[in-house]
C-alpha cells in the first residue's frame, strides 16, 4: 500500500482525457485560450470604414469636379461675352453705348445686331440670343425670334441679382448643349443686357477629366496597394496567433491535466488578480489505494509498472468522474477523490462499487482497497506562493486513508453515516468499531466484500 495522502504531494501518472459535467466552458470566442479575431475584424470593421472612406471621397470628389467644370464653363462663357461687347464697343462705341443706356434706336440696333451676328459666326456660337431688362429678345441668331418676350427663372435671376447661370439642355436630336445666361452691366452696376449662349456640352468635362485622372488614379492605386498590403499581414499575424493561442491551448490542457477539475474550475472564476479562497465544506471523500504494489513494482519493468497504473487509475477516475466526483489528487498508486453537493454520499459509494467491479472483472494482476468517509474539510489552495496545491485537507482526510488501510483487495470500507445516507447499506456487512490512530473515540464503519478474481 502507498503512503498517506498529503495536501502538498501533487505527483503519479497521466490523467485520462475525460470530460466532466462540471467542466468550465472553454468554447466562448472571448476565452483567453482562444486567438483574437484580427482576420475577421479587419474584415467585418476596418475594411468596410476603408470602403466608406473611399466611397467618400470618390463622391466628394465627383461633386467637386461637377462644380470645378460648372465654374469654368460659366467663366469660359462669361470670358466670350466680355470679348464680344469689347469688339462691338470697340466697333460702334456710340451704337453700343446707346444699347447699354436703353435707348438706341432701330439704325443703332441694326448695327448692333450685323456686329453680333458676325461675332457668333467667328465664333461658331450655334445659338446666341441678347435680352433687355423687358425680356425683349434684341438679337438671335435666329432672326424670327428677335423682338419676342422671353421670361424665366434663369433670365430672372441674371438680371435681378446679376447672376450668371448654366442650364443643361438637350435638343430633341439628343444634342446636348449648356445654355448659359451671362449679365452685362453699364456704368452704374445695373444690369443693362443678358446674353444666352449655347455651347456643345462636355468637351470641357472630358479636358477636366484627363487632368484630374493622373492625380486621383496614383492615390487610388496607392491605396489599393496599402489595402492589400496590409490584408497580407493582418493574414500572416492572424496565422502567427491561432499558432500561438494553438499552443497555449495545448500547454494549458497539459498542464489541466494535472489538476483537479474543481482547481481548474475556480481558477478560471476568480476575479483577475485575487487569490483563491479557503473554504469550509463537508465532502464525501473516496481514498483508493493499490494493494502489495511494492512487491509488484519491484518484480516488473518500469514501462509494465506505468500502464498498470495508468489503466488501473483510467478505470477509477473514470467511474468517479461518471458518478460526478472530482479527482482530488494522485500519489503513486493513491488516488483521493471527493462528492459535493446533495446525494455526495450516494455517488460516492456508487463510484466505489462501480471501481472495485470494474478493477476485479479488468483481469489487472492487482487490485485495490477502497475508503469512503463524509466530514467536514478545508478546501483551497495549499502551500507558498511558489508552489501551491488546490486539495482538502483535515481530519477527514485522514479518516478516509485509515479506512482505506483497512480494506482488503476488492473491499470498500465506509463509515456507517455515509452508508446509511447512500442506500447501499444492504450490500455492507454488520457494524464495526474501528480505533482511528490520533483520533478520540472510534468510528462506527462496515465493510462491502466483493469476490477476488
Amino acid at each position: 500500500m502507498g503512503s498517506t495522502l498529503s495536501p502538498s504531494q501533487a505527483s503519479g501518472p497521466v490523467l485520462p482525457d475525460v470530460a466532466h459535467p462540471l467542466s468550465p466552458d472553454t468554447s466562448l470566442g472571448d476565452a483567453p485560450e482562444q486567438p483574437f479575431p484580427l482576420e475577421r475584424r479587419y474584415r467585418t470593421r476596418v475594411l468596410p470604414i476603408i470602403g466608406l472612406f473611399v466611397a467618400s471621397l470618390v463622391a466628394l470628389t465627383a461633386l467637386a469636379v461637377r462644380q470645378t467644370v460648372r465654374d469654368v464653363h460659366l467663366e469660359f462663357a462669361a470670358r466670350r461675352v466680355s470679348e464680344i461687347a469689347s469688339e462691338i464697343n470697340r466697333k460702334a462705341q456710340a451704337e453700343w453705348g446707346a444699347l447699354l443706356a436703353a435707348h438706341a434706336d432701330g439704325p443703332q440696333r441694326q448695327v448692333i445686331m450685323a456686329l453680333m451676328m458676325e461675332a457668333a459666326i467667328e465664333r461658331g456660337l450655334p445659338q446666341f440670343k441678347v435680352y433687355i431688362p423687358s425680356g425683349e429678345t434684341v438679337f438671335s441668331t435666329d432672326a424670327a425670334e428677335i423682338g419676342t418676350m422671353e421670361a424665366n427663372a434663369a433670365l430672372t435671376a441674371a438680371f435681378k441679382k446679376g447672376e450668371r447661370v448654366l442650364l443643361p439642355h438637350r435638343e430633341a436630336d439628343g444634342t446636348r448643349y449648356n445654355e448659359f445666361y451671362i449679365p452685362v452691366e453699364r456704368r452704374g452696376g445695373d444690369v443693362a443686357l443678358v446674353f444666352e449662349l449655347y455651347e456643345p456640352a462636355g468637351y470641357l468635362s472630358g479636358i477636366l477629366l484627363r487632368a484630374l485622372l493622373l492625380p486621383t488614379l496614383v492615390p487610388g492605386l496607392l491605396l489599393v496597394g496599402l489595402v492589400v498590403m496590409l490584408g497580407y499581414l493582418i493574414r500572416r499575424a492572424q496565422a502567427s496567433i491561432d499558432l500561438r493561442a494553438a499552443r497555449v491551448r495545448e500547454l494549458s490542457a497539459r498542464i489541466e491535466s494535472l489538476l483537479s477539475l474543481s482547481a481548474i474550475g475556480a481558477m478560471k472564476q476568480a476575479p483577475a488578480g485575487s487569490d483563491l479562497p479557503l473554504k469550509r465544506i463537508e465532502v464525501s471523500l473516496l481514498y483508493s489505494d493499490v494493494r502489495r504494489f511494492t512487491e509488484y513494482s519491484e518484480a516488473v519493468s518500469p514501462e509494465k509498472v506505468v500502464a498498470f497504473l495508468n489503466r488501473i487509475m483510467t478505470i477509477q477516475i473514470e467511474s468517479i468522474v461518471r458518478h460526478g466526483g472530482d479527482v482530488d489528487k494522485l500519489i503513486g498508486d493513491a488516488l483521493l477523490a471527493r462528492f459535493d453537493g446533495p446525494g455526495k454520499e450516494e455517488s460516492a459509494i456508487a463510484a466505489a462499487l462501480d471501481i472495485q467491479e470494474i478493477v476485479e472483472q479488468g483481469g489487472l494482476p492487482r487490485g485495490i482497497g477502497v475508503g469512503v468517509f463524509t466530514g467536514l474539510a478545508i478546501l483551497g489552495p495549499i502551500g507558498p506562493e511558489a508552489r501551491r496545491d488546490y486539495t482538502v485537507i483535515g481530519d477527514s482526510v485522514n479518516i478516509a486513508a485509515r479506512l482505506c488501510a483497512e480494506a482488503k483487495r476488492g473491499e470498500i470500507v465506509c463509515d456507517v453515516a455515509t452508508l446509511d445516507r447512500s442506500g447501499a447499506a444492504d450490500r455492507f456487512a454488520s457494524v464495526e468499531n474501528l480505533q482511528v490512530k490520533g483520533r478520540e473515540g472510534h468510528v462506527s464503519i462496515r465493510r462491502m466484500v466483493k469476490a477476488v478474481s
